[in-house]
């Protein structure tokens, strides 16, 4: 049997019987322009007022300190309790935010949130950040979307990446230096740290070389599991 991917629009309620519409599925691989097309006849049968979407993007952060986001949309006015010190950043072209731009060009209010999720977990299921991102929605919208049922899955998954770093000294540096990058980040952020000379961490931070080899080798040994080494390796 063929099970065919599919774009689902499901009808869901919140917590307080308030409804709204889910749609669920796989990025489409081409007639993009088709699909936005019909997604905007479904905002406009069904009278949407604001669409919100979804997304994650690989960052340079720890997975021990809280998930940042990021809030984008096609309406100055619903963006403008919200700022960002990132500036612009380009990522790679997806559906997501190609809609969002359509929606906006026709006059839909369209508004995004994504997920900045620890680099080197991006292969890996990280339930903390769709917890995150169902936050922004009740931040953004009102809705009472509950995340109870994910935290069991998010404290497994933070003690799997926990017990890879035991014994992993180099690896344990790489996420050391990204703590104090954050730490020092969020510290400029809040107006207590002294300059822009304090993002920079004092000691031997590893190189991007240097951290992407030991991610790479982290991602192998997550991959590997507790399978014994040959030991005259």
């Amino acid at each position: 049997s063929v099970d065919m991917p599919q774009v689902t629009l499901h009808e869901v309620t919140d917590a307080n019987g308030e409804s709204f519409l889910l749609l669920v599925g796989p990025e489409p691989d081409y007639q993009w322009q088709r699909f936005m097309a019909a997604v905007e006849a479904l905002v406009r049968r069904f009278e949407v007022r604001i669409a919100v979407g979804l997304s994650a993007i690989p960052w340079p952060i720890p997975h021990t300190r809280p998930l940042a986001v990021t809030v984008h949309g096609n309406e100055p006015t619903l963006l403008s309790p919200y700022t960002s010190v990132l500036g612009e950043i380009e990522v790679p072209g997806h559906l997501g935010a190609m809609l969002e731009l359509h929606l906006g060009e026709h006059g839909i209010p369209s508004m995004g949130i994504t997920a900045q999720v620890p680099h080197y977990l991006v292969q890996f299921e990280f339930p903390r950040a769709a917890q995150t991102l169902l936050n922004g929605v009740a931040s953004l919208t009102g809705l009472v979307v509950p995340t109870a049922d994910l935290q069991p899955a998010a404290v497994r998954a933070e003690t799997e990446v926990a017990e890879q770093l035991v014994g992993n000294d180099e690896f344990a540096t790489v996420v050391a230096a990204l703590e104090q990058q954050y730490d020092q980040l969020n510290a400029l952020q809040q107006g207590v740290s002294g300059g822009i000379s304090d993002l920079t961490p004092q000691g031997g931070v590893p190189t991007g070389d240097e951290i992407a080899a030991q991610v790479e080798e982290f991602l192998q040994s997550l991959a590997e599991g507790d399978e014994p080494k040959d030991p005259d390796s």
